[in-house]
């Protein structure tokens, strides 16, 4: 008999053990808005990480911009190319203007057909001091041929 209580009281001890795991626990149910808000919290917390984020990099832009050496604005650069050094060093020089001047016709006609029929050769050339150099042998000769075709 014993036994058979003993029995009893276990089974009555695990029905209320069962009964207890079954009840609806006492917190609130989450509704569909406490979702959307929760999520959009969540949402604002990684946009919020990524600006901080987004602030560093731009920071350290400035860092690194801030150590560059300082570069001349494109209107400077220009200013500074139109020079009055720079022009006399480009194109002809007065005693080159004289010395055209003072050839023949047809001399003057050698020397135009000269820079249409090199004009790509001399455009080619490396550097205008290498152009420099072949214009001014083309010039020389031209004007020592034309000194001895005069009568």
């Amino acid at each position: 008999m014993k036994i058979t209580t003993l029995f009893i009281v276990a089974s009555f001890l695990s029905l209320v053990v069962a009964a207890a795991e079954d009840k609806p626990t006492s917190t609130p149910a989450v509704t569909p808005d406490a979702k959307l808000a929760r999520s959009e919290a969540a949402r604002i917390a990684e946009l919020e990480a990524r600006v901080l984020n987004l602030e560093k990099i731009i920071e350290s832009l400035r860092k690194a911009v801030s150590s560059l050496p300082a570069i001349k604005p494109p209107s400077e650069q220009a200013a500074s190319t139109d020079s009055a050094a720079v022009r006399d060093r480009r194109g002809p020089t007065e005693e080159d203007r004289r010395r055209y001047e003072s050839l023949s016709d047809s001399g003057k006609e050698k020397l135009r057909s000269f820079f249409r029929d090199h004009a790509d050769e001399i455009r080619n050339l490396a550097g205008d001091e290498a152009r420099r150099e072949f214009v001014r042998k083309a010039f020389d000769k031209i004007v020592a041929e034309d000194k001895t075709a005069k009568p």
